[in-house]
């Protein structure tokens, strides 16, 4: 006979969009694409800013790959965890490099999906992203989850992981109508939120750091249209949003020119069907392609052209393009996407109303060839970082 645990595993597999749903709905319990959330945000920017401004003082080139990771990774861990990491926190720095370090073996991840058998090839890493994988459920996720079960009240859930203890003992005490979690489950979920919650912002931000460095002329039209708009005094909110045509046409321009995620998450047909005048069998294994949508000569001209004027009509007016999807489409698309805009906008606007970004003038320029791995993320690069008055 198969026990409870075994029974709910079972269920919970099958319901996954039931998964998604109660996900959905514990991330916007605390905030997540609600205007509310913008305070939260902007804490950890000010966060940010005062780390930059301590490298601002030195004429030396700096990398901010690190503290641009770790900030944004503390917007997610706040409404996980309950808590934010210090820059200089060696453990969670620790972390993200595992972090990153899976991303960056996980180009054969496509592959594998069709054939299985790569994983034994000598060089293939599959050994050492399992042994990442495993630190960071164990030594990571996993610990989160047992110094929270020792301190639960459930009274007064503190965090996404409060809510998942709190209905695992709703489901556990007989309520069939909690959609709960069993544990594997639950951390591979809050692993998934994690990377999701980290990579795709701070890869954005990491490119449109470079980009703006590389186009003076372009980073002086966003200083200008942020000192129009909200003056050197005052700082952009979410209200300011519409008025920031240029700003948001750069960062438009970003998502387009370099998605973070090339490819979207491998889909599987559910029925025989025909597109295109192509028959499609049922089980068929579908890989969208958004960096081919996002880089169509026919839709955008000249596409490795970094041009956010495209993004721009004659009037002024931002342009809205269907065909970027950067955080793919459908009921499978982003599920963290409201938030991610929400901070690639603050932080965006944030640091250029504070900064300049220039490249130091004693190296090569860097390139905008990206490092494909399951992400596309810029090669290391440095900026002199500039307080503006």
């Amino acid at each position: 006979m198969l026990d409870r645990k075994c029974l709910i595993t079972g269920y919970l597999h099958q319901n996954l969009k039931e998964k998604r749903r109660f996900t959905v709905k514990l991330l916007r319990s605390f905030g997540m694409g609600k205007s509310s959330f913008e305070s939260r945000i902007i804490t950890e920017i000010d966060y940010f800013k005062s780390k930059l401004i301590q490298e601002a003082t030195s004429s030396a080139g700096y990398d901010p790959k690190h503290i641009i990771e770790n900030a944004v990774s503390n917007i997610t861990c706040g409404i996980l965890f309950g808590k934010r990491y210090e820059y200089d926190d060696p453990e969670f720095k620790r972390f993200l490099t595992i972090l990153y370090t899976n991303l960056e073996h996980s180009s054969q991840a496509g592959a594998l999906t069709f054939m299985p058998f790569m994983r034994f090839i000598p060089g293939s890493n599959w050994k050492r992203i399992l042994k990442n994988v495993d630190i960071f459920l164990n030594e990571f996720i996993k610990f989160e989850f047992e110094e929270h079960a020792n301190t639960l009240d459930v009274s007064k859930p503190r965090d996404f992981i409060d809510e998942f203890l709190k209905a695992q003992l709703e489901l556990q005490s007989g309520d069939e109508n909690v959609d709960a979690f069993d544990d594997e489950s639950a951390t591979h979920i809050v692993a998934d939120l994690v990377l999701a919650g980290t990579e795709t912002t701070a890869t954005t931000l990491k490119w449109a750091l470079l980009y703006l460095a590389l186009n003076p002329e372009i980073q002086a039209k966003v200083h200008q249209e942020l000192d129009s708009v909200t003056g050197r005094g005052q700082l952009p909110t979410l209200k300011d949003q519409p008025k920031l045509v240029y700003c948001e046409a750069v960062m438009m321009e970003v998502t387009r020119i370099r998605p973070a995620v090339p490819l979207g998450v491998v889909h599987g047909t559910t029925n025989d069907t025909i597109y295109e005048g192509y028959f499609i069998p049922k089980g068929t294994t579908v890989v969208p392609n958004i960096w081919a949508v996002l880089h169509d000569e026919i839709t955008w001209p000249e596409s490795e052209e970094f041009r956010p004027e495209r993004f721009i009509d004659d009037k002024g007016t931002l342009i809205k393009y269907e065909e970027l999807i950067p955080f793919s489409i459908g009921r499978r698309s982003c599920l963290g996407e409201q938030l991610a805009r929400m901070e690639m906008y603050l932080f965006f606007t944030h640091l250029l109303h504070h900064f300049q970004f220039t490249l130091p003038t004693d190296e090569l320029k860097p390139s905008t060839h990206p490092h494909v791995g399951a992400t596309l993320t810029p090669r290391p690069y440095e900026l002199i970082i500039t307080k503006r008055t």
